[in-house]
């Protein structure tokens, strides 16, 4: 029993070794473990609050959303009872604001919408004084015999307008005021006016290098100087004849106290007048032409040429998106 006994107790002290490793190894590999799983623990709750405070900026986000939303409709309930939009809510809302106008602007009787839509520059003569108006002007007398012919200003929109007498007879004011009609470009008078006034340059008769020349050979005599009738003198007795008629008007010029020219020269001007065929002139559409009533003194005619310039168009909408 002696020998056994130490060969038990060294049996017994190997085994309490082995569990003590054993055990040793269990709480290691246990406490890796727990530091493992505490390390998760943390990376878990990191991240657990990242994931919740995107889910709280996208809460919120859609709850803004649905603010906007809201206003959104409560802006067009409000546009389609007709109730003013406010301030605030087309802050909130821009595009709400765009809409309305093109609804309002759909509404809109189409020549108005084009008036709003459509922004038209021209550089064409306009006389700034409407039909039926009055307007100031200067007159003076030029010439001498039977080329001595009534000359006219008018200074409207910084364009100068000049003509001459419409009805022989009658005494010329050296300014006064008158009130103006407007005549039409496709009247024989608008068309001899700007045929031989304006459209020969600086060569034209009334006032250009042709204006003090004789027209004894236009009217049929056998030289220029046969007559003392001018070429700016037959742009008055034009307008004249076309404002009075041709019969009045002979009768009057050959009155010695309201003329005094000679039958024979009045009739050939009257036959120059109803000669001209201007169904060949086109009058452009910068040129201009009034009738202008001085009351009691000499009436007038007096016209002016801007050529037309360019036209630009420009489309507006109450939509930025669509026009920037």
């Amino acid at each position: 029993m002696k020998n056994r006994k130490p060969y038990r107790n060294e049996r017994e002290v190997k085994t309490a070794v082995t569990m003590l490793i054993v055990l040793l190894l269990l709480f290691m590999t246990g406490a890796q473990s727990f530091a493992a799983a505490e390390n998760g623990m943390e990376d878990k709750e990191d991240t657990d609050i990242y994931v919740q405070d995107e889910a709280g900026e996208d809460e919120k986000g859609q709850g803004e959303a649905a603010e906007t939303a809201d206003v959104s409709d409560e802006d067009t309930e409000k546009d389609e009872n007709g109730d003013e939009e406010t301030e605030e809510s087309a802050e909130k809302d821009p595009e709400a604001s765009g809409q309305e106008s093109e609804d309002k602007a759909a509404e809109e009787p189409p020549e108005k919408a084009a008036a709003k839509a459509t922004e038209v520059r021209s550089n064409a003569a306009v006389l700034r004084a409407a039909a039926g108006q009055r307007i100031t002007y200067t007159g003076t007398k030029v010439g001498s015999a039977a080329g001595e012919t009534s000359v006219f200003k008018v200074v409207s929109g910084g364009t100068t307008y000049t003509g001459t007498c419409a009805k022989q007879g009658v005494k010329m004011s050296t300014s006064g005021q008158a009130t103006i009609t407007k005549i039409a470009n496709t009247s024989k008078i608008a068309k001899l006016v700007y045929h031989y006034a304006v459209e020969p340059g600086t060569a034209n008769w009334w006032n250009g290098s042709q204006s003090t020349s004789k027209a004894g050979l236009l009217l049929g005599y056998s030289s220029d100087s046969a007559t003392n009738v001018t070429k700016q003198r037959l742009i008055e007795a034009f307008c004249q004849i076309y404002n009075m008629g041709d019969s009045s008007w002979y009768s009057t010029i050959t009155n010695p106290n309201t003329g005094g020219w000679t039958s024979d020269t009045a009739q050939k001007v009257r036959n120059l007048y109803n000669s001209i065929n201007t169904g060949s002139i086109t009058v452009p559409e910068g040129f201009e032409i009034w009738y202008a009533d001085a009351g009691n003194s000499q009436p007038f005619m007096i016209w002016a040429y801007n050529p037309a310039g360019y036209v630009t168009m420009t489309k507006k909408s109450g939509n930025k998106k669509i026009t920037g």
